[in-house]
């Protein structure tokens, strides 16, 4: 960090000494991965952002001190741990619907559902649910979270180039869906009217 103060890998390579010094990680970033995953699983946030930091501490020996800053890796887990909750939610809602029944406590946090939720009157928000998830979570993980294009490519575990052609990608969708969405508004019965 640029005033002197520990880096998250110092921090972090610190922390296999005396894990107090992982405590620094956690100040640092436990909002923005708390943020991250409300708008991935709502109300499950609170429990997976522990879980998140659980695990950072639990494989911090493994963490690459080359890289500074440990948001990507932080990120990382709290992605994974989110397909995971969205994997259980939809077998569980498979199961029941097999047995004939309603899941007892089905939380709706799928991605589409929480930026419905967050706005729903968005003609942006509608468009970013149009989009594949492939192309989605780049784009609101660059935009939304502000992570740069290599530290997306950590996120995801994916090629930096693919990275960007799937932001490029998302980007031209959106372009197109909302214009599309604007031509509608301007031609409804009641709607804007431009000129």
């Amino acid at each position: 960090m640029s005033d002197g103060a520990p880096t998250d890998a110092d921090s972090i390579v610190g922390s296999w000494e005396d894990p107090a010094h992982f405590a620094e990680v956690f100040d640092r970033h436990y909002d923005a991965i708390h943020r991250f995953l409300w708008t991935r699983v709502g109300r499950r946030a609170e429990d997976l952002t522990a879980e998140v930091f659980k695990i950072a501490f639990q494989q911090r020996d493994r963490y690459d001190p080359d890289y500074p800053s440990a948001k990507p890796w932080l990120f990382g887990i709290a992605a994974r741990l989110a397909k995971q909750q969205h994997r259980e939610e939809a077998q569980a809602q498979e199961a029941a619907s097999r047995m004939g029944s309603e899941p007892a406590a089905v939380t709706q946090s799928s991605p589409e559902h929480r930026l419905h939720e967050l706005a729903p009157s968005s003609s942006v928000a509608h468009a970013l649910m149009q989009l594949p998830a492939r192309d989605r979570e780049p784009l609101l993980l660059h935009v939304w979270d502000d992570l740069s294009y290599d530290d997306v490519a950590r996120v995801l575990d994916i090629p930096l180039g693919t990275v960007r052609s799937r932001i490029h990608r998302a980007r031209e969708d959106l372009r197109v869906r909302l214009a599309v969405d604007g031509d509608r508004d301007a031609q409804a019965p009641g709607g804007v009217h431009h000129g």
